[in-house]
């Protein structure tokens, strides 16, 4: 599931929360490592000069089959974003750091270091849901919604943004 950038895919506030997450859901099968770095390649080739930012949020399981499998996926796209970026630039929010106060601290963060050459890959690995009226990323706490987090995403001066959501709902 990706959302690359505001110069390459225009998508307005209030379709991209239903637009990500939809397509969470019919790319699952296909979130594969090759793919995932398939996708960095892709970014880090946009601008050598650029900093490529990389923010893993892991949520909730559930069950320990499930958080086993988040977790070996966190850890997959960690090893490879340390390799193609400084890991300063490598922030991987788990357990009691999966907040949605922690990450919208760290998108706040964010907003205000990232210049417009800059990307930034916005990896949202766990469970979702969705009540008829808004769609959610399943949190330890108060769960983040699709609309907080298209909120976030268009505060940041990066114009190159991939969002990588793997949840479910």
């Amino acid at each position: 599931t990706s959302c690359l950038g505001k110069r390459t895919l225009p998508v307005s506030s209030s379709t991209i929360a239903p637009s990500f997450f939809n397509m969470a859901k019919s790319l699952k099968p296909m979130l594969k490592p090759q793919l995932l770095i398939g996708l960095f390649l892709i970014l880090v080739s946009i601008n050598a000069r650029a900093e490529l930012n990389v923010v893993i949020v892991e949520g909730l399981g559930g069950e320990t089959t499930y958080q086993q499998q988040f977790n070996k996926e966190a850890t997959a796209i960690q090893r490879v974003s340390i390799g193609l970026t400084n890991a300063e630039h490598v922030q991987w929010l788990t357990g009691s750091t999966a907040t949605r106060a922690q990450i919208m601290a760290v998108m706040k963060q964010l907003a205000t270091t990232l210049k417009p050459e800059d990307r930034l890959a916005l990896y949202l690995i766990g469970h979702g849901s969705y009540d008829g009226y808004a769609y959610k990323f399943n949190l330890s706490g108060t769960d983040l919604s699709g609309t907080e987090l298209s909120t976030m995403l268009n505060n940041i001066k990066a114009d190159y943004q991939l969002v990588v959501a793997s949840g479910s709902s």
